[in-house]
C-alpha cells in the first residue's frame, strides 16, 4: 500500500473520511450560526443601552434646563425682593429721620414752655 496523499486515493485504507469532514463542517456551521445569533443579541442589547443612555442624557438636559430656569426665576424674584426691601428700608429710614426731627421739635417746645413757665413763676 502506497499513500499518494491525493483525494480519492484508492491505494488501500488511507481514504479521506468525507462523512467525518461533513460532520465537522456541519458542527462548525452550527457554532458559527450560534455565534452570529449571540453577536446579533449583543448588538441589540447595545442599541437598547445606547437608546437608554440617549434618553437619560435628553432627560438630564431637560432637567438641567428646568433647574436653570428655576434658578433664574428665583434670582429675578430675589432681585425684586431685594429692590423692594431696599426701597422699604429707605422709606423707613426717611420716616425715622422725620420722627427724630419731630421729637427734637417737640422737645424744644417742651423746653420753651418750661422756660416760659419758669419765667412766669418768677
Amino acid at each position: 500500500d502506497t499513500h499518494d496523499g491525493g483525494l480519492g486515493s484508492s491505494s488501500g485504507g488511507d481514504q479521506y473520511d468525507f462523512d467525518g469532514l461533513k460532520t465537522a463542517n456541519d458542527e462548525l456551521s452550527k457554532r458559527l450560526n450560534m455565534r452570529d445569533t449571540q453577536l446579533e443579541d449583543l448588538r441589540t442589547q447595545l442599541a437598547a443601552a445606547e437608546a437608554r443612555a440617549e434618553e437619560t442624557l435628553t432627560t438630564g438636559d431637560a432637567k438641567a434646563a428646568e433647574a436653570a430656569e428655576a434658578a433664574e426665576a428665583a434670582s429675578r424674584e430675589g432681585d425684586v425682593i431685594n429692590r423692594t426691601t431696599r426701597r422699604e428700608l429707605g422709606l423707613a429710614h426717611k420716616r425715622i429721620l422725620e420722627l427724630e426731627t419731630a421729637m427734637e421739635a417737640a422737645a424744644e417746645e417742651v423746653e420753651d414752655e418750661e422756660v416760659e413757665e419758669a419765667e412766669v413763676a418768677s
